[in-house]
């Protein structure tokens, strides 16, 4: 797991470099392994558009997954769930 360093805005609307986020970053087995789901159901969706794309690491072409792209794949999940 790597981590992904967002800048936050301070009060006065400068980014703090002290005050840096770390949130972890997944992969996408880390990512399908959380929810109980393969990894090729999570490519599915993907590729059927019912999840967004996360980042792709330029140096490799692995998808990285912050938190908010986490959080959507719940939000799908819940929500598939309701459905059925």
């Amino acid at each position: 797991m790597r981590t992904f360093q967002e800048p936050r805005v301070g009060s006065r609307g400068h980014h703090s470099k002290a005050s840096e986020d770390r949130r972890p970053i997944l992969n996408s087995s880390e990512v399908a392994r959380l929810f109980g789901i393969t990894r090729a159901t999570l490519y599915r969706w993907l590729k059927q558009e019912k999840i967004p794309e996360p980042m792709v690491d330029p140096d490799n072409g692995q998808r990285m997954w912050r938190q908010s792209d986490i959080d959507t794949v719940g939000q799908f999940l819940k929500k598939r769930g309701r459905e059925k």
